[in-house]
């Protein structure tokens, strides 16, 4: 069994669609810090933007950012400090048009 690194930092880049879906679940054996996130608008018109975190330990969706408003060539920072999650927490985004918007997520994980 392979020892987990005490610190690994990633990258997570991800297209949204109009579905909520999860771009970055903790592993077993870690806490990940979220750095940084990061959603451009690379469409034609203003789009709208949603970021949730699915709490695993207590079966919780709870939005970090609701239904912002992005406009056209454009970019918004969706975290404003770190957020922590425990091991099975899901990061989830959603966007309001197909291929219009382009996220980054930066993230340290931490072994337990």
């Amino acid at each position: 069994m392979a020892a987990i690194p005490l610190n690994k930092f990633k990258t997570v880049t991800h297209t949204l669609t109009t579905a909520k879906v999860g771009i970055y679940t903790c592993p077993p054996g870690v806490s990940s810090l979220i750095i940084y996130g990061n959603v451009a608008n690379v469409g034609t018109s203003s789009s709208v933007t949603s970021f949730s975190v699915y709490h695993s330990r207590g079966a919780v969706d709870t939005p970090v950012v609701e239904l912002a408003r992005v406009p056209h060539q454009d970019a918004m920072s969706f975290m404003d400090g770190r957020l922590v999650l425990e091991t099975g927490d899901v990061l989830k985004i959603q966007g309001d048009f197909l291929n219009t918007q382009k996220c980054i997520i930066s993230i340290l994980e931490n072994a337990k």
